[in-house]
């Protein structure tokens, strides 16, 4: 290449910079004007209701997304009697799925509502279907919020840390209200986590 045409590639790319989103692996893209984009994934391992209360399902998080080799911090989407789903995700947004293209959540207001796609991308970027597991742990009704307990055994896993009760699951393969907020099962099955970039 000529020392011409590689002085006017270098005038292009400063001109135009750089105009999409880094790729889901490295993350920390950021649009035009906005924020840095921020990962949401479901996990590709199962585990039973007790998580080891709120800080473990995070280290869950956290080392599927090592195992990924994503970057950043993580948090679980689960409600405990203590701290709603809502309030232990933080930041302003916006969540991308792993593959740093698909807009789940335009910005943390949205978090109390439905999400623009299925959140059906693992921490590897596979996308689930009704083929594979897709249940996802909550304990979260849609507005973020611990869902409440209307037959006596409780809808988070005692705060996630029994196999004895029932905790609240939504769907991974649903973009609607029960993304968060399905139906209850008992604490000793095996399901899913969302996982919120910090």
């Amino acid at each position: 290449m000529s020392n011409r045409s590689l002085v006017l590639c270098a005038l292009l790319l400063t001109a135009c910079g750089d105009r999409g989103y880094s790729n889901g692996v490295d993350g920390g893209g950021i649009p035009d004007g906005g924020n840095p984009i921020k990962r949401v994934f479901v996990t590709s391992r199962e585990h039973d209701g007790n998580l080891g209360g709120l800080g473990g399902a995070d280290t869950l998080c956290n080392d599927a997304a090592a195992n990924a080799k994503l970057k950043g911090k993580y948090a679980a989407w689960v409600s405990t009697k203590i701290v709603s789903a809502i309030d232990h995700v933080k930041g302003p947004g916006p969540w991308f799925l792993v593959d740093g293209t698909t807009q789940a959540f335009k910005n943390r207001a949205q978090l109390a509502d439905v999400p623009l796609a299925t959140i059906h991308q693992t921490e590897f970027g596979k996308i689930l279907d009704g083929n594979t597991p897709f249940v996802v742990w909550t304990g979260t009704q849609l507005g973020g919020t611990l869902a409440p307990d209307s037959v006596g055994w409780g809808t988070s896993c005692n705060n996630w840390t029994t196999t004895a009760l029932e905790g609240r699951v939504g769907s991974a393969i649903q973009k609607n209200t029960f993304w968060t907020d399905d139906t209850n099962y008992y604490c000793d099955q095996k399901h899913l986590l969302y996982c919120f970039e910090q």
